[in-house]
């Protein structure tokens, strides 16, 4: 930051200082050049070759494109990119910004190197100083885009982040159910001696509960963009861990009712294992074992003991081990993992999750996909549940579709009632689609 103040501060002094030095040069001697100014005209007239004109045509051409063209259409796009409130078209414009202000200075750079390949540069005239100082304007333009920091840099992040939790309530949307447990997890950290936080070398904040495995709750600036989500890491071994399909969500939104579902579904033709996640509990797993989703061995339940996303996400070896070992066991096609009920900033590591499904309900109101965070966001596949509750909550399935679609950048979503089956059809043919593609086998 200091670097890019130093030449922001330096840049504006030094070309006014290269474009004025000569015009005070040229007033000092206006006297004694005025007189004689006609003979020397006479005298130093040069006759320029075709080839030297065509040089110094292509010169002018090319400082003009990129001093008087690309540079101000690259300024007027970031300042309609600033304009925008996100989506598409502010990457659009970024990008545009980006390469126009890049060829300007490519396009100087060549014509500078024309210069000094053809022209005789002594630099003693007012057009040679002014040509020098407008490269050096746009090359220092160049220095002070790349020596800037983004808008808040790690370091701003980390201080944000551990003031916010020693004077917070804790109460960022954590939707999952944490006073159904008597957890009390709204609690301020700053009366919570169990409870620590330090910066990681990373330079991202870390908190831990009662010596639990640590995770961060470092602000997220943006909820990101479907087009740029992290893809399924390529070249994965799927003899060491079969396929994993991640599903998250909130509390309460089906994610449990759709691994019943889904093991319905496909427990005839593919070989399946499921493990979920719950914070102080076993219930989920129960529940698939009572309603006969998969053979009681086949199942597995986690306790996370603390915030469900922190086993997903930041540190998933919690996940990992009974995955592998069910893969192993089982030599399975297809393996399940449930989240903890968890808030809208929650999504699945790709280290653990080759497809993740993202579902929300409509109990929350249509307001919920505009909403965003990275699990609407960046899933592979969002659910929008309990379609058949929008006329009790007043929610319109309409506007949920439209803002589904702009927070997703067109990415599939699926509107269902799992509890009643519908929908749920449509989601498998997405799952055995991904795996097809991933796994290089064709469906069963």
């Amino acid at each position: 930051m200091q670097v890019s103040h130093l030449l922001e501060s330096f840049t504006l002094p030094a070309i006014l200082y290269v474009l004025v030095l000569p015009l005070v040069s040229c007033s000092s001697h206006g006297e004694i050049s005025e007189g004689s100014s006609h003979k020397n005209i006479k005298e130093n007239v040069h006759k320029l070759s075709p080839q030297m004109t065509n040089y110094v045509a292509i010169h002018g051409l090319l400082l003009w494109v990129s001093m008087g063209f690309l540079m101000p259409v690259g300024i007027l796009t970031i300042r309609m990119a600033n304009k925008e409130e996100g989506g598409r078209r502010v990457k659009v414009l970024f990008y545009l910004h980006a390469i126009l202000q890049i060829l300007a200075v490519l396009l100087a750079t060549v014509g500078a190197v024309m210069s000094i390949k053809n022209f005789e540069n002594s630099f003693n005239n007012n057009h040679q100083r002014l040509g020098l100082a407008l490269y050096g304007a746009i090359w220092m333009q160049a220095l002070i885009g790349f020596f800037r920091p983004p808008s808040k840099t790690f370091a701003d992040c980390s201080q944000m982040a551990s003031h916010d939790h020693h004077h917070h309530d804790h109460d960022h949307d954590h939707d999952h159910d944490h006073h159904h447990h008597h957890h009390d997890h709204d609690h301020d950290h700053s009366h919570n001696t169990s409870a620590t936080s330090w910066v990681g070398a990373d330079g991202r904040v870390y908190h831990s509960h009662d010596g639990l495995a640590p995770h961060s709750h470092e602000p997220i600036y943006s909820p990101g963009f479907f087009s740029r989500r992290a893809q399924p890491l390529v070249n994965r071994d799927f003899n060491e861990r079969a396929f994993t399909v991640g599903i998250g969500g909130p509390v309460g939104t089906g994610k449990t009712a759709l691994m019943l579902g889904l093991c319905q579904l496909l427990r005839e033709k593919y070989s399946l294992a499921a493990v979920t996640n719950d914070i102080f509990t076993k219930e989920d797993g129960e529940f698939l074992v009572k309603h006969g989703a998969l053979p009681e061995e086949r199942i597995r339940a986690v306790e996370t003991g603390g915030c469900p996303h922190a086993a997903i996400r930041e540190d998933i070896s919690i996940n990992l081990g009974p995955l592998e070992e069910l893969s192993r066991l089982y030599k399975t096609d297809i393996l399940l993992c449930e989240s903890g009920g968890d808030n809208l900033a929650a999504n699945f590591s790709r280290e653990l999750a080759d497809y993740i499904i993202y579902i929300i309900d409509v109990s929350g109101g249509d307001k919920i996909p505009r909403k965003g965070g990275p699990g609407i966001t960046q899933a592979d596949l969002l659910v929008i549940n309990k379609t058949d509750l929008a006329p009790a909550v007043g929610a319109d399935l309409g506007v949920m579709e439209r803002d589904a679609l702009r927070m997703r950048d067109g990415g599939p979503f699926v509107f269902a009632q799992v509890k009643h089956g519908h929908g749920v059809e449509e989601i498998v043919n997405h799952i055995i689609q991904a795996w097809e593609a991933a796994t290089g086998n064709k469906r069963k």
